[in-house]
């Protein structure tokens, strides 16, 4: 019996055999031109084409790690102590105005 597996993997590589015997081409890559950055690279990334640019996302992307990684913890933990100082329980909804009464005067 003939196994189809076998026989269409063997058909399409004798096809391709004989095809490139007559017809006499020879295979080559496509020449194409390389993708050459203006201002390299900084590991695989491609830099931003300016300066300026590239300090500008530098900038805030300091910003926004120092807003996730010290801003924010450190306002979580006062607020909490805020909420512990007047005797509200963190896991229950407060109002938004008792929000603002609480945190107002707090520098």
């Amino acid at each position: 019996m003939l196994n189809r597996r076998i026989f269409f993997g063997t058909g399409g590589t004798i096809t391709a055999a004989v095809s490139a015997l007559l017809s006499g081409k020879k295979a080559a890559a496509k020449d194409t031109p390389m993708d050459v950055e203006p201002r390299g690279a900084q590991g695989r990334l491609e830099r931003l084409p300016t300066l300026d640019v590239e300090s500008r996302v530098d900038f805030l992307t300091g910003m926004r790690r120092w807003r996730a990684d010290v801003l924010e913890p450190a306002a979580r933990r006062r607020f909490e102590a805020i909420l512990k100082e007047n005797g509200e329980d963190p896991k229950k909804d407060l109002p938004l105005e008792r929000i603002f009464e609480l945190v107002e005067n707090d520098p």
